[in-house]
């Protein structure tokens, strides 16, 4: 007995030496790593930069978030129409548990085109298109009507998220009373909220990226 603890000991020593020497070069690598990936961005953005006019960035910026703020505003009215869709379902309305995983199934299955969903991406898209006419004409007027519609649109939305957000609360509170409380409407609010809050941001880089554009000599 005394001979396996003589012999096991030095050997656990090494063993816990040998992990806190592997744990330490995993994270020094870690901390390089990270250095040298944020040494690689400065300078691909200095390039960028340098290679680059202002405009050009503009442009980029103002496709790519009116792209974004497309396609977020599409996945909010496909959410809001895959959630009154499983509302109207009897098997989950009149039921105590919901297992996550048929939601799940529902929400890959939702694939409508709805009349929200149409509307709300042609709307999105003419309203961008609209904005950029309207700088490129110089049409005040037509601007700030769109910048008020598109201000009195996103505040609507981001009471919505508020509302989502103490409703998420108080069901992540009931989580942590109750394990078997719906956790999957507490994901779908989530969504929900972060969409909701990234539209605002989305819509001001446009509305600044889109003056931007015709602005630089």
């Amino acid at each position: 007995m005394h001979v396996l603890l003589w012999l096991g000991v030095p050997a656990l020593l090494i063993g816990v030496l040998t992990t806190v020497l592997t744990l330490l070069a995993w994270k020094q690598f870690a901390v390089a790593a990270a250095r040298h990936g944020r040494t690689a961005l400065r300078t691909a953005r200095d390039s960028a930069l340098y290679w680059s006019t202002e405009r050009q960035r503009a442009t980029v910026k103002f496709v790519v978030c009116s792209a974004c703020f497309i396609a977020i505003a599409y996945a909010v009215a496909q959410l809001v129409g895959f959630v009154v869709q499983l509302s109207q379902e009897e098997s989950v309305t009149k039921v105590d548990h919901v297992d996550w995983q048929y939601v799940l199934d529902q929400a890959l299955s939702y694939q409508r085109w709805g009349v929200a969903s149409r509307w709300t991406v042609i709307a999105a898209a003419a309203s961008i298109v609209l904005l950029n006419i309207a700088d490129l004409a110089r049409m005040r007027p037509l601007r700030q009507l769109l910048v008020g519609l598109w201000t009195a649109v996103l505040v609507v939305g981001l009471l919505g998220a508020a509302y989502l957000a103490f409703a998420g609360a108080a069901l992540a509170i009931g989580l942590l009373m109750d394990p078997t409380a719906p956790v999957w409407l507490l994901v779908l609010e989530v969504l929900g909220i972060l969409s909701l809050v990234l539209l605002p941001r989305l819509g001001k880089t446009i509305d600044t990226s889109s003056r931007q554009i015709y602005t630089f000599d």
